[in-house]
């Protein structure tokens, strides 16, 4: 996995996660949103972030909040659909 260090390489990374949702297999969709990435905190140190965790620090929290929703909202949708 790639750090995310700019909000392109945040769009870039949830490519995976538009591709999932698209084919309906949504536990993958939800494991891109929250695998932990290695990424550089203000001091250099290496640590693992979510890609989830990236969009606030990018001051982008709406975008991944509107992802999620979407999610729940197609897994919602999706299982009411084989009741």
């Amino acid at each position: 996995m790639h750090p995310v260090e700019t909000l392109e390489e945040a769009l870039t990374a949830l490519e995976a996660y538009y591709h999932y949702v698209k084919i309906e297999d949504f536990d993958r969709a939800g494991t891109v949103i929250i695998k932990p990435r290695k990424n550089h905190n203000l001091y250099k140190q290496s640590i693992d972030e979510m890609l989830v965790c990236s969009f606030p620090r990018l001051c982008v929290l709406s975008k991944i909040i509107n992802l999620i929703n979407n999610l729940v909202y197609k897994i919602d949708d999706y299982v009411r659909r084989d009741i």
